[in-house]
């Protein structure tokens, strides 16, 4: 999967929930595997549509992975840039472009408002009242999904291998009803189906000597300390990106940095020119890693964002202005690529990184007394 924001899983998750209803298959009863973004989707959307759902969580509370993450930032519509929408962070949006009124857009099962990305945290804490309170006041003629907390993993895996395998069960599941915190055993039942939303897999967390930290976990990247240090970036996806700008500007997410931009009259008026080109290979590149898996595409988007970055980097204003974004150390951020081009990852981080690259090459005296930033690629790193 290329795209796995928050709201690309919730939409995911509801996709598929319907279209097991569609199918004709039997389907009255879930087990869903996971209480984060996709798994309460899915849960609260087979439940709003008549069936009988059981999510199982291993953690205390619903939403735990962003909970503890206060420095990564969530905005549903924040990788959307360069369309017209990309500001609006409420899910779902309450204007919608192509549509007469908010109450067009079909029903969303998830829901939150803000008028620009917030922390992981953030977003834990308000969905977990909003959860609560959406059970709480569940329609009488339905069944409210049961969330199962602090479930024993062996106990939520000893489910899967029976509907897996048709072996018994010896135990029941034990766990906390998370609406109303009571301790709760469930029997076990068959259902039709199971959900795995358990996560994408683990993260690879070492190399070598290394020893890294989850995406998700709060890390010391933007603190003032760090400006006149080392730091190494090891891989080329989307949360190496991510990273890399966080160490480089000290920003929370990249949309702060464009908005920087275009605070200069004639930094916005330059950008803004290239916003169909930037929206066409958007478009075309998600459209393609749709329905491909040739990474020559990736490559390609790659070579077209750097192409475009030396070309605007030529205009003095735009290398003052992506300077300016750069905080003031005397250390380095360097990325180890394994290929010869950045892998998945979104537009916006995409282009950002490019055009500081382009930036400081062509003005390094504009980036005097800054961090700077080197990308290691392929052979570099092999040897």
């Amino acid at each position: 999967l290329t795209h796995v924001s928050v709201r690309d899983q919730i939409v995911r998750a509801e996709l598929l929930i319907r279209d097991l209803a569609a199918s004709g298959l039997p389907f009255r009863k879930i087990l869903v595997i996971g209480a984060g973004v996709a798994g309460v989707a899915a849960g609260l959307e087979a439940a709003r549509l008549g069936k009988s759902v059981t999510i199982l969580e291993t953690n205390p509370d619903p939403f735990e992975l962003q909970y503890k993450a206060s420095k990564r930032y969530i905005g549903p519509f924040m990788y959307e840039w360069p369309s017209i929408f990309h500001g609006m962070q409420d899910f779902p949006p309450r204007h919608w472009p192509c549509s007469t009124s908010p109450s067009s857009m079909p029903p969303r099962s998830l829901e939150w408002r803000s008028p620009s990305p917030i922390s992981g945290r953030q977003f834990a804490s308000r969905m977990r009242i909003w959860l609560k309170k959406k059970l709480l006041k569940w329609p009488g003629k339905l069944a409210a999904p049961l969330i199962l907390t602090d479930v024993q993993p062996l106990q939520a895996e000893a489910w899967v291998n029976h509907f897996v395998r048709k072996k018994s069960v010896t135990k029941d599941i034990h766990g906390t009803d998370w609406t109303f915190s009571k301790a709760k055993s469930i029997s076990w039942m068959m259902p039709d189906f199971i959900i795995l939303a358990a996560g994408m897999g683990p993260e690879k967390l070492t190399a070598d000597k290394l020893i890294g930290q989850s995406f998700w976990s709060d890390d010391q990247l933007c603190v003032k300390s760090t400006s006149n240090k080392r730091i190494a970036v090891l891989g080329g996806g989307d949360g190496a990106l991510q990273d890399v700008l966080r160490a480089l500007t000290g920003k929370n997410h990249p949309l702060h940095a464009i908005e920087q931009l275009n605070g200069c009259p004639a930094v916005a008026t330059l950008l803004e020119q290239e916003h169909p080109y930037l929206l066409t290979l958007e478009n075309q590149s998600r459209s393609q890693v749709t329905w491909t898996t040739d990474k020559g595409i990736l490559r390609h988007i790659d070579e077209q964002c750097a192409s475009l970055a030396s070309k605007l980097s030529n205009h003095s204003e735009i290398c003052l202005a992506v300077a300016s974004l750069i905080r003031s150390g005397k250390g380095k951020v360097e990325i180890f690529v394994m290929e010869t081009h950045f892998g998945k990852a979104y537009l916006l981080n995409r282009f950002l990184v490019h055009l500081i690259l382009a930036c400081q090459r062509v003005t390094p005296y504009f980036f005097a007394g800054k961090l700077c930033l080197c990308v290691h690629w392929g052979a570099e790193v092999k040897s």
